[in-house]
């Protein structure tokens, strides 16, 4: 069994840097709130889950959001 680093609370950009180095493929899907609102900070992974075959997906969402 092969070891993937956990990712979560990361940022995107060092999550990708990290599963890009154990040849992890990843998928990325942005969480946001329901109400118009501007994302702010620096986008963070708060979910990986492994899909299939070396593919993990990753939920991020920015760090705070400020309402329109």
């Amino acid at each position: 069994m092969v070891h993937i680093s956990t990712v979560v609370a990361m940022t995107l950009d060092e999550a990708e840097k990290i599963l890009y180095n154990e040849d992890v493929r990843v998928k990325i899907v942005r969480a946001e709130p329901k109400k118009k609102s501007s994302g702010e900070g620096e986008l963070r992974v708060i979910r990986q889950r492994e899909i299939g075959d070396n593919l993990h997906e990753l939920i991020v969402s920015y760090e705070s959001y400020s309402h329109n």
